[in-house]
C-alpha cells in the first residue's frame, strides 16, 4: 500500500512538473522573436548558421536564449576560458559559451523526457524521474568535458608537428620560394592534420587581404601554446625590423628542436625515477619465486 501511494505521488509530481515545464517551453517558443529580427547582420548570419547546424537550437531557440541569460551570470573568466576552448577545439558552429551551455542542457532535457516516458511505460516511474532529472546535467557536463579534451588534444597535435613544419618552411624560403608558396605546400602536405587546417586558415585570410601579423595573431588565439606564441612574436618582430623571414624561421626551428630534445631528456629522467618502485617490486617477486622452494625445503614443508 505504501509503495502504491509512493508511486502515485511520484507520478503526480512528475505530471505537474512536466506540465509546468511544457507550458514554460511553449510560451517561450511561441513568443515573437523580435530580437532576432532586429539583429545586426553578423549576429543574424551567426544565428542562421546555428539553426542549420543544430536541431535543438532550431526547435528551441527562444528557450536557449532564455537559458543563456542565466549562464551569463557565471564568472566572466570561466566563460572566457570556455570560449577559447571552443575555438581551440575547432567547433564548427559559432557558439557563444553561454549558448553552448544552454543548448547542451536542452539536448539533455530532451533525452530526459525520453527517459521519463520510458520509465512510465516500463512501470518504473522513480527510474523515469531520476533519468529526467539526471540526464540533462550529465549530458551537458559530458559535452563540455569533450570540448575541453578535444581542445587539449588538438593543441598538442599542433605543438608536436609545428617544429617540422617551421623547419620545412625555412628550407623552402632559403631555396628562394615565397611565403605563400611555402604555406600552400605545407597545407597540402598536412592535409587532414590540425596544423594543416590552421595553416590553411592563415592562407585563406591572407588571400582575403588580411595583414600577415593579424593572421598570425588569430592563429595564436586559436592555438594557446607557448611555442606558437613565441613563433608569432618572432615573425612579427622580424617583419617589423626587416629581418629576412628565412632567417627568422630557421632560428625558430632550431630553438624548437632544442626544446623538444630538452623535453625528451626531462621525460626520460622522470620515467627513470618512476620506474624504480615497480622495478623493485618485480625484483622482489622474482627473488621470492626463485628462493621460495629452497626455503620451504629447508623448513621441511
Amino acid at each position: 500500500m505504501e509503495r502504491t501511494q509512493l508511486l502515485l505521488a511520484a507520478s503526480t509530481a512528475a505530471g505537474f512538473g512536466s506540465a509546468a515545464l511544457g507550458a514554460w517551453v511553449y510560451g517561450l517558443v511561441t513568443r515573437p522573436r523580435a530580437a532576432s529580427a532586429q539583429a545586426w547582420e553578423f549576429e543574424a548570419s551567426r544565428r542562421v548558421a546555428l539553426r542549420k547546424g543544430n536541431s535543438a537550437y532550431r526547435w528551441f531557440e527562444p528557450v536557449v536564449d532564455e537559458l543563456a541569460t542565466w549562464y551569463r551570470r557565471l564568472p566572466a573568466d570561466r566563460l572566457l576560458t570556455f570560449s577559447k576552448q571552443l575555438v581551440s577545439a575547432a567547433e564548427p558552429l559559432p557558439w557563444k559559451p553561454e549558448e553552448y551551455y544552454a543548448v547542451k542542457l536542452v539536448e539533455g532535457a530532451m533525452a530526459g523526457v525520453i527517459g521519463l516516458a520510458l520509465g512510465m511505460v516500463l512501470g518504473m516511474p522513480v527510474l523515469g524521474i531520476a533519468l529526467a532529472l539526471g540526464l540533462p546535467l550529465f549530458l551537458q557536463r559530458n559535452a563540455i568535458k569533450n570540448i575541453v579534451q578535444k581542445a587539449g588534444v588538438r593543441t598538442s597535435q599542433v605543438k608536436r608537428r609545428l617544429p617540422f613544419a617551421v623547419d620545412l618552411l625555412a628550407l623552402m624560403l632559403e631555396a628562394g620560394g615565397g611565403l605563400m608558396d611555402g604555406l600552400t605546400t605545407l597545407v597540402r602536405d598536412l592535409r587532414g592534420h590540425p596544423l594543416g587546417e590552421e595553416l590553411g586558415m592563415i592562407v585563406s585570410e591572407i588571400q582575403l587581404g588580411r595583414p600577415l601579423h593579424e593572421c598570425l595573431l588569430r592563429f595564436q588565439s586559436r592555438v594557446p601554446d607557448d611555442d606558437v606564441a613565441e613563433l608569432v612574436f618572432m615573425v612579427n618582430k622580424g617583419n617589423e625590423f626587416g629581418t629576412p623571414m628565412a632567417q627568422t624561421f630557421r632560428l625558430q626551428a632550431e630553438q624548437m628542436r632544442l626544446k623538444r630534445s630538452q623535453w625528451a631528456e626531462k621525460a626520460a629522467g622522470t620515467a627513470q625515477v618512476n620506474i624504480v618502485l615497480p622495478g623493485m617490486v618485480i625484483m622482489i617477486a622474482c627473488l621470492i619465486i626463485i628462493g621460495a622452494p629452497f626455503i620451504l625445503q629447508a623448513l621441511g614443508i
